[in-house]
């Protein structure tokens, strides 16, 4: 067994954990009384499992038997490659990570997004109006270097496409909000 792989596994599996353990903790202390919901795509609750399951088997393919056919691997990735997916998967989680914690009891998931109490214009919001989708998609960019594989590239399409249809949607319902800010 290589060390390398080893390794980069652990990596991965780590950055999972952390994923979902920040997800799990998000939006913990919003009002018990739910507030209004925001126009959004339940569907996406599915599909958004799909999309964080399916860059991570693909990664870990890659790394254990990276000539499988099922994965349908684009190209082989060198140690510099997958060294590069680490980092980059790595700045995406903290990217979301930081934009989580930035929300605290405002966040609210794609597929069940609310109204929250105030627009917060801190932390990574500063520069980006959607830190959390951007940083995910950072993240699967990462994944995609790792494991370079066709059913990667579906979940970062599939991703695109609806965090920019819930980007849109927030943005359109948070509009008449935005003079309520959080600094």
């Amino acid at each position: 067994m290589q060390v390398f792989t080893v390794v980069t596994s652990l990596f991965v599996l780590a950055g999972c954990a952390w994923n979902a353990l920040v997800y799990a903790r998000a939006g913990q202390g919003m009002p018990t009384a739910r507030p209004r919901s925001v126009a959004s795509f339940p569907s996406f609750r599915i599909v958004h499992q799909l999309v964080r399951l399916m860059p991570v088997v693909c990664a870990m393919v890659g790394l254990w038997a990276p000539n499988s056919r099922a994965a349908l691997f684009l190209f082989s990735s060198s140690r510099t490659i997958v060294l590069n997916g680490i980092l980059i998967g790595l700045f995406g989680l903290a990217v979301s990570s930081w934009a989580i914690a930035t929300l605290g009891p405002c966040y609210s998931p794609c597929y069940d997004a609310r109204q929250p109490p105030y627009i917060v214009k801190t932390g990574p919001y500063r520069f980006v109006s959607h830190p959390i989708y951007l940083g995910n998609l950072i993240a699967l960019a990462g994944l995609f270097l790792i494991g370079p594989s066709a059913w990667t590239l579906l979940a970062i399409s599939t991703s695109t496409v609806y965090y920019t249809l819930a980007a849109a949607a927030e943005t359109r319902e948070l509009r008449p909000q935005r003079k309520r800010t959080h600094v």
